[in-house]
């Protein structure tokens, strides 16, 4: 989708007429989903009209084009922690090398 298409524009007029009544208070997600579209095509649409800086950041996530996934999400699954560091416990592998039904 070009910036300049016809698409591009009927979609940048679509987000400016959700976020624009609403102060530009809301996330990329937030459009997406209200509008039915992907949040990479919102965000690149926003991206092409310099609106970006004008929505709400969701903690300093960043969408992967290819994935559609929050980086940020993974970061917070990582940062738990797994078991208290202080206590004395036997190492435990979180990934499975046997496959299902072998053992």
């Amino acid at each position: 989708m070009s910036a300049h298409s016809p698409r591009a524009a009927a979609l940048a007029y679509r987000i400016w007429g959700y976020a624009n009544p609403r102060g530009w208070d809301v996330t990329i997600r937030e459009i997406a989903s209200a509008l039915g579209e992907r949040a990479h095509r919102v965000q690149r649409i926003l991206q092409n009209q310099k609106w970006l800086g004008r929505v709400r950041t969701e903690n300093a996530r960043i969408i992967d084009n290819r994935t559609n996934r929050h980086w940020a999400e993974l970061d917070g699954i990582l940062a738990i922690p797994l078991f208290d560091p202080t206590e004395e416990r036997e190492a435990v592998s979180v990934f499975s090398t046997d496959k299902e039904g072998e053992e």
